[in-house]
């Protein structure tokens, strides 16, 4: 059976669906299965590398529904991507996984994703609207002391008739 259908039952492949279709629109039935099969696949490498360390599937922080919405929440072009920042280490009982491994995991889910053209656009897409969210805040930080600075000396006007430095 599916790592994910053992975690997560059937809410799994309906919410990968929901979200396609919102992503996806044209297409959204062959871009689930992409998705459920880059998850699969990710899920299991990480087994595989870190056997029961953090817990077996069922027990591991990646058994948390929330991890698995957080997921489904970042694969959208307007969302951030996903980071071990985003991902809750606590398991079912097992030991917690420090963000080294959570980092792990998601490097191994993004990996997947880019073996798919359409998700690996939507990797890249996601990281131009980090970038050109962060050249805009450079530039505000930047600019903004030059504009107050060039305001201060800018001559004061007065709108009194009688003032002679007008």
């Amino acid at each position: 059976m599916p790592i994910l259908e053992t975690l997560f039952g059937v809410a799994a492949p309906h919410a990968i669906k929901a979200i396609a279709k919102r992503v996806f629109p044209k297409n959204g039935d062959e871009r689930a299965q992409q998705i459920h099969e880059a998850l699969e696949r990710a899920y299991k490498r990480f087994f595989e590398q870190c056997d029961t360390q953090y817990g077996p599937a069922g027990e591991s922080f990646l058994a948390q529904r929330d991890i698995f919405d957080r997921i489904m929440q970042s694969i959208s072009y307007t969302a951030a991507p996903l980071t071990a920042a985003n991902l809750n280490g606590e398991g079912y009982g097992a030991a917690s996984a420090p963000l080294d491994v959570r980092a792990a995991f998601v490097a191994l889910l993004h990996e997947e994703m880019r073996k798919v053209d359409v998700l690996d656009r939507l990797l890249l897409e996601q990281k131009r609207n980090i970038d050109t969210a962060g050249q805009r805040r450079l530039r505000r930080a930047l600019l903004e002391p030059l504009l107050l600075h060039m305001m201060s000396r800018r001559p004061k006007r007065c709108h009194n008739a009688e003032c002679s430095h007008a």
